[in-house]
């Protein structure tokens, strides 16, 4: 198994990622831009490789130790690596791409993973920072008195880490047809009688239905709730897909496949078909007997990386996990409350409430 760590050009440090300036040496400060490291890395492999066959440009971008890199063993789903920059051993679950050396702290890819059918076609590169971030996630605890203290506190927080989880993104075009039958009723009357009139209307709508971006998560053990609501990502942040935006960030590949997803894929396609179209239905009593029909013309699947910011907090025996989409901010998750607060707040609510009805004589209200 190969490892990648990119090196800065200037003094040979770890280079990562940072959505506010680009590629980041973490020892000299130096900054890169990917066309920068691109040449960088295409000119020393070219001096180190001269008069053997040209390798691929991801590793010729990356500086490879096969005998560091290699995998050294395999405890259930978990294998062990050995950094190529300190020799210390790193654990890695099957499933991730990316991560950091505890020890050294030096960024590394698990690039084979991320080879043949699993290379991603696209990413979006973060581009909310780890303060940034931060800063959203205090402002949305800001206020909320019942939280525990330590939950959004500077420990807490260094708990924050960003991730790029695998998704399928699709693209399809259908030809749509929905039909029903509508019934309107309709009272009058006439002196003392009062007539009732029954309509049923067939109604049928059809047309051509063109979708983008139909986006699902495609690693199984990932909390699917947090990764569906911090959606959507903007595609405009789409890029071609290069393994030097993961330095700094964890990465998952994706366990599932387009098998796994068609039927998910079809009822979304479905659904926003039958959503589209009966847009003009209406002016119905009441409407039965729907059905939706639909005709694929053309469908392409993408597989792309996209980027999350992730905060893990235990709180009395239950984790809650928060999500932050690294690219808009959106968030969402579950927040603990802190029960000793909410105790004396109702007690003080309750004392309050009391005297109020004492003081203006409304004594059936205690």
């Amino acid at each position: 198994m190969s490892i990648v760590s990119y090196k800065c050009p200037r003094c040979g440090g770890g280079m990562k990622y940072d959505p506010d300036v680009g590629f980041k040496c973490e020892y000299c400060l130096s900054v890169s831009t990917q066309e920068e490291l691109d040449a960088y890395y295409a000119s020393q492999a070219a001096e180190e490789t001269e008069g053997k066959p040209q390798e691929g440009a991801q590793q010729a971008a990356a500086q490879t130790d096969s005998a560091a890199a290699s995998s050294e063993g395999t405890t259930g789903e978990a294998a062990l690596y050995s950094c190529p920059n300190c020799g210390a051993e790193i654990i890695a679950e099957e499933t991730t791409a990316a991560t950091t050396c505890h020890y050294c702290h030096n960024p590394v890819v698990l690039s084979e993973k991320l080879g043949g059918k699993f290379n991603p076609d696209l990413v979006i590169p973060f581009s909310i920072s780890k303060e940034e971030a931060a800063e959203r996630f205090r402002q949305h605890c800001s206020g909320k008195f019942y939280l525990p203290k330590d939950f959004y506190s500077e420990d807490s927080i260094e708990n924050l880490y960003g991730v790029y989880y695998p998704y399928w993104i699709v693209d399809s075009t259908v030809n749509g047809r929905y039909t029903a039958r509508g019934k309107v009723v309709r009272s009058t009357r006439r002196g003392d009688d009062r007539m009732v009139e029954t309509t049923i209307y067939d109604i049928e709508r059809s047309g051509i239905v063109e979708m983008e971006n139909i986006t699902n998560c495609a690693l199984r053990n990932a909390d699917s709730t947090i990764l569906r609501y911090v959606l959507p990502f903007d595609p405009k942040g789409f890029v071609d897909f290069s393994m030097s935006y993961l330095s700094g960030f964890r990465a998952e590949k994706r366990d599932m496949e387009k098998s796994d997803l068609v039927q998910i894929v079809e009822r979304q396609k479905q659904d926003y078909t039958r959503t589209l179209l009966t847009r003009t239905v209406n002016g119905y009593t009441s409407i039965a007997g729907e059905k939706t029909e639909m005709d694929t013309t053309s469908e392409t699947w993408r597989y792309a990386l996209l980027p999350v910011w992730i905060l893990v907090y235990k709180y009395k025996d239950t984790t809650y996990t928060y999500g932050i989409n690294g690219q808009t901010g959106k968030s969402y998750g579950g927040l603990p409350i802190n029960k000793t607060k909410l105790s004396i707040v109702t007690v003080i609510l309750g004392i309050v409430v009391a005297l109020l009805c004492l003081y203006f004589g409304f004594g059936g209200c205690i």
